[in-house]
């Protein structure tokens, strides 16, 4: 505007001058010859290249192809092909391992495949339900390996023992363009420790799965999906309120419920009000809270945390007397519902984080070096523990094995 408002005033003071001055009587000079026209220039014949379009969305199809391509390659020992199902920049969490969760492609290669691949050669996954709805999959695999190199862990090594691990996982991932952005394994290292004989206690034995169906289901984003999810919040609704009519009223008669962290399942409506009961007892303010729920078919999938302080027994832990202690654990739940009722159950929480958050530890049992095993540096004595009392004199010493290295879908 400044600069407008210059140019106006050059003009008017320029006119004034010329109107005071008297008309020369000097002929005009001719007008200079006009320039010619500059020659238009040539237009580009070079073409603006144009954006790439974006990579085509996978079908339901083809994702879950990926899926099973990927976990080929981790039974193929291939980690550099099961680091390439994951995006450059994605996240790997192992929940309530220990460690923070991984980023990037080359982290996960180095520090969650490669490891543990070295520890379990022989390692080989199954999945036995595989659950997807846009771009999220869970499954439930069943993970197995001997444990013939030395393993890794943050706090040391453990020398091999030559013994077998078998154990069903949760994974859930999360996709974008078709790679895997973030992935979430859910595993009980208590299982692991126990059946490799480092960890005093009892836990699922490492047996193979019964023989049967592998269902894979796509979500329809039909309304009996809707009403399933609606059915297990109200599960977990009747959990938080610690209503037993209400949390019985939802359970099939011969429900199955599958903890990671028990040695068996519990089967039947009253054995299942049984083991929730002993949280409601043990853990008086026990609460479940979902940051995610959706459904595939006849099956619900849930991710998020289980919180509670004890304040009272809990006997299936062998804790008599409260600790007083707070917990808080990540938590995946698959649920089959049939009829407007659970089926089937599965519930991932890592045995060896709640035990540690409780301070009821067991001492450690050192197994016997394998007489084929290499000389290796022994792992940490854990520190003596009562779990009569829940006291602990010291912090456990002792940091888990990684899990057995898993796939991901691209």
């Amino acid at each position: 505007m400044r600069n407008a408002l210059g140019t106006v005033g050059i003009l008017v003071v320029g006119l004034t001058g010329c109107a005071a001055q008297q008309p020369s009587t000097e002929p005009l000079a001719p007008p200079p010859p006009a320039e010619p026209p500059a020659a238009a220039l040539p237009e580009s014949t070079e073409e603006v290249p144009a954006e790439p379009p974006p990579p085509p969305e996978l079908t339901a199809e083809q994702k879950l192809e990926r899926y099973k391509e990927c976990w080929a390659a981790f039974n193929a020992k291939d980690s550099t092909k099961v680091a390439a199902c994951y995006a450059e920049n994605a996240t790997f969490e192992l929940v309530d391992g220990g460690d923070a969760a991984l980023a990037g492609r080359s982290a996960i290669l180095q520090n969650d495949l490669e490891p543990p691949f070295a520890a379990f050669p022989d390692a080989s996954a199954e999945s036995l339900l595989t659950l997807q709805n846009g771009d999220r999959i869970a499954s439930l695999a069943f993970m197995r390996g001997t444990h013939q190199g030395t393993l890794k862990t943050s706090r040391g090594e453990l020398a091999p023992t030559n013994k077998k691990i078998a154990l069903t996982v949760g994974h859930v991932v999360e996709l974008a363009g078709g790679s895997v952005q973030r992935h979430l394994e859910y595993a009980d290292q208590r299982t692991v420790l126990v059946q490799l004989g480092v960890l005093q206690g009892t836990a699922r034995k490492p047996v193979e799965p019964p023989a049967g169906e592998r269902p894979v289901v796509v979500a329809s984003n039909a309304d009996t999906e809707k009403a399933n999810v609606e059915t297990f919040q109200k599960l977990t609704a009747a959990f938080n309120a610690h209503d037993a009519a209400a949390f019985e009223a939802l359970l099939a008669d011969d429900v199955v419920l599958s903890e990671a962290s028990a040695a068996a399942d519990r089967v039947g409506r009253k054995e299942v009000l049984k083991g929730q009961k002993e949280i409601w007892q043990g853990m008086s303010d026990s609460k479940i809270e979902h940051t995610s729920v959706w459904g595939a078919g006849d099956y619900v999938v849930a991710t998020g945390t289980f919180t509670g302080t004890n304040d009272g027994p809990l006997p299936s832990w062998k804790v008599w007397n409260k600790t007083g202690k707070p917990v808080t654990l990540g938590l995946l739940e698959i649920a089959k519902l049939e009829g407007g009722k659970v089926k089937q159950h599965w519930v991932f929480t890592n045995g060896l984080a709640f035990a540690q958050q409780l301070g009821i530890l067991p001492p450690e049992k050192k197994p016997a070096a394998a007489k084929s095993a290499p000389a290796a540096t022994p792992a940490q004595p854990m520190s003596d523990v009562s779990s009569a009392t829940g006291t602990q004199s010291q912090a456990p010493k002792v940091a888990p094995p990684a899990a057995p290295p898993r796939p991901a879908a691209q």
